[in-house]
């Protein structure tokens, strides 16, 4: 691969990874040494073939990253603690860290008491927010806003084999007095890469059911 760089073209090379965040790798362009990034899912090869457009700015190049749903899934399904963020009868916003599970839907699934703070401000407002990541190497969060509802039969037994799945320990919990099961329902998420060098952030917003890149 000897020709000239243009100011924007379709080619084919060989990526070499340099280092690997949770869900993305860094990685160059092997002839010209020319670092950018692309994305690489748990179980692919570190070395692939790229066949794509890319834009050169001066002597970096840069490729146009897309963030799908499938992708959102596979970085929020590895976390089991989310800051789930409700709104009190005075308007204010009150904050617990949660053991969640996630759906293929992108929906958040935790346990609670009617008891706590969060069961009633839940229930009286369900938009609440969430957010996913931060803790651990790397800089990749999401930003979750979405709709509360508590679960009953006989969606509550579905979505309890989905929450067991990670929480084994959460039947359990069951003998717990008062406890109940909630579902949240995105309306909007941000994803946020602070590793990649421009930082990648993509915004979803959901409307019946279906996510639109922003």
């Amino acid at each position: 691969m000897r020709e000239l760089i243009r100011q924007k073209y379709i080619l084919t090379v060989a990526l070499v990874v340099l280092k690997r965040s949770r869900m993305f790798g860094r990685v160059v362009l092997a002839d010209y040494g020319q670092p950018f990034h692309y994305p690489l899912r748990e179980g692919l090869s570190a070395i692939r073939p790229y066949q794509g457009t890319l834009e050169c700015y001066g002597s970096t190049l840069y490729r146009e990253v897309s963030m799908t749903e499938a992708d959102l899934y596979v970085f929020m399904a590895r976390h089991r603690l989310g800051i789930l963020a409700t709104i009190c009868p005075n308007a204010t916003p009150q904050s617990a860290l949660m053991g969640i599970a996630i759906t293929p839907q992108l929906e958040i699934v935790f346990d609670t008491v009617k008891s706590s703070r969060k069961y009633p401000n839940l229930i009286a407002r369900p938009a609440c927010s969430f957010v996913i990541g931060g803790w651990g190497a790397g800089e990749q969060t999401v930003q979750y806003e979405g709709e509360a509802q508590e679960l009953k039969s006989p969606d509550l037994e579905r979505y309890q084999t989905i929450y067991f799945q990670v929480w084994p320990d959460g039947p359990e919990r069951m003998r717990w007095p008062g406890i109940v099961y909630f579902i949240v329902r995105p309306t909007w998420i941000r994803y946020s890469d602070f590793d990649q060098n421009p930082p990648l952030i993509r915004e979803f917003i959901f409307r019946s059911g279906r996510a639109a890149q922003a």
